[in-house]
């Protein structure tokens, strides 16, 4: 296996140990215009190979154990036009969240396409949300005119962190991830949290992973398992235009239940027979649950404002609910007693 310093090459890097991101609400969405910034600041280097630089976010951003107020891009990795999220200089042990391959500024060789990483923080309802974007950026081992958009906003109200997907050749960058020569050999692009890396010994606790986007699932590996899970790892295709992926803090509402958003309650988080989702709107979702394997051991359409599923024959363990409907996929993790 590649070292995973060169492996997942952009990635927002953690100084502490973080949880696992079960306990985050992770959701898909579909058909979000996808708008670039307008009048932002733009990261000035000379070389895109390894270069220093910083975002300042205007407020302390938290998610999972760790807090910054900037969110840093760092040489010292040494991979190229990498994107850090840490505190401080880097340390051997640390946790991060990957989601693309190294890019490269196609308007250094290629007059004709103008790459660039820019930012801007905007206030909506009184909270500040800090927007990095990629334009236009091209990729290290692909054609002159393969680039992509996409953006990740952090919002400081709820500590949500989101990705933003714009056009891309979706097709080229698919093909490098799944080639296992000149790529990595995984089945598909991928975003994933990496938890508590050793950076010498090139070990990990686990690799949480999107696998899916319909139903959303996320799956993991640990250092054991990753190269015979390697090429499991990764979504079927880069997602196309008007993606949106989001990660956020489950709302606790209490008696051990949350709010998955601002309509769906879920409870309890720690089942022994039966689970419960209430909704304020009566929306139409497919619910599914599912199993550490990725297998789906539960299945029931929600309609009213009152569900209860039987969950009593599943074994003890960590499952994945997912409520899917033609717009948005909702997925988060409960524990079976």
């Amino acid at each position: 296996m590649k070292k995973l310093n060169l492996l997942l090459l952009l990635v927002f890097l953690y100084n502490t140990v973080i949880s696992a991101p079960d306990s985050l609400v992770f959701t898909v969405q579909k058909n979000v215009p996808y708008q670039y910034l307008t009048s932002p600041t733009t990261i000035t280097t000379t070389d895109w190979d390894d270069f220093d630089a910083d975002v300042p976010l205007g407020f302390t951003y938290r998610m999972m154990h760790d807090t910054t107020s900037h969110i840093y891009f760092d040489q010292n990795d040494g991979v190229g036009a990498e994107m850090f999220f840490k505190t401080s200089l880097m340390q051997n042990n640390y946790s991060f969240i990957s989601w693309i391959a190294d890019v490269y500024d196609l308007h250094n060789d290629f007059s004709n396409l103008n790459s660039s990483i820019n930012y801007k923080t905007e206030v909506v309802s009184g909270k500040k949300i800090t927007k990095i974007e990629w334009r236009n950026v091209g990729f290290f081992d692909l054609g002159t005119t393969d680039s992509a958009n996409l953006q990740a906003w952090f919002h400081e109200d709820k500590n949500v962190f989101e990705l933003r997907f714009g056009k891309s050749s979706r097709a080229a960058i698919t093909a490098l991830y799944k080639d296992s020569i000149n790529g990595y050999g995984t089945k598909g692009p991928f975003f994933a949290f990496v938890q508590n890396y050793n950076y010498n010994a090139d070990s990990f606790d686990k690799l949480y992973y999107v696998k899916n986007e319909n139903p959303a699932i996320m799956d993991s590996a640990t250092t054991s398992q990753i190269n015979n899970a390697l090429s499991t790892i990764g979504v079927d295709s880069f997602p196309v235009e008007n993606t949106l992926y989001r990660w956020s803090p489950a709302i606790s509402a209490g008696n051990n239940a949350v709010f998955l958003n601002s309509n769906i309650k879920l409870y309890p988080t720690v089942v022994q027979r039966e689970l419960f989702i209430e909704q304020k709107e009566n929306n139409n979702y497919q619910l599914y649950v599912v199993n550490s394997q990725g297998a789906i051991v539960a299945k029931q359409t929600v309609t009213t404002s009152n569900m209860r599923i039987d969950l009593s024959a599943l074994n003890a363990g960590s499952y994945r609910v997912i409520l899917s409907n033609n717009t948005e996929r909702i997925s988060y993790a409960i524990l079976k007693e």
